[in-house]
């Protein structure tokens, strides 16, 4: 090889990197979905429980609370039928919450894991670990009295 021409990548390898390095995100990128949106619905779940144990307004239970938080809430694909669903998702498994903590906890804290020597390196934005909304979770599920006494292995075990 001439100094010119010396590490130079023919097609091909330029075309099997760009799609290892599609098909790794891809991949991770549903695993994160994945996790956070069960995350997402264990603690709407949670909320609702928490609202209907605690709430001021004790005499909106069931149906009819739901029926009136999704007119509340008012967004797309929030409807009674959903809210209803994260509800018993929570009321199944509450014992979730540290789980969901130490998941949410380890993915602000840490920058994403991608194989360091087939991407080279990440734009700042990626490595980015500023994150406001873990101590508001972490608070709200300290509010509660629940005692949480089962205990999941690793905190993939969130991801349905």
């Amino acid at each position: 090889m001439t100094a010119g021409t010396e590490g130079a990548m023919t097609l091909g390898q330029l075309a099997d990197r760009i799609v290892q390095v599609d098909e790794t995100l891809r991949q991770q990128a549903a695993h994160a979905v994945n996790c956070m949106l069960t995350a997402r619905n264990w603690f709407i779940g949670f909320y609702i429980v928490e609202f209907e144990q605690h709430g001021a307004d004790r005499a909106q239970y069931g149906e009819q609370l739901l029926k009136t938080l999704a007119k509340r809430i008012n967004r797309k694909g929030m409807t009674w039928r959903r809210l209803y669903e994260y509800r018993a998702f929570y009321n199944v498994y509450p014992q979730l919450q540290s789980e969901i903590l130490n998941y949410l906890q380890s993915q602000m804290q840490r920058p994403t894991e991608l194989p360091a020597k087939k991407l080279r390196s990440l734009p700042a934005i990626f490595q980015s670990t500023e994150n406001q909304s873990l101590p508001i979770l972490q608070s709200a599920v300290a509010k509660s009295s629940e005692p949480w006494q089962t205990h999941i292995s690793s905190p993939s075990s969130i991801c349905l």
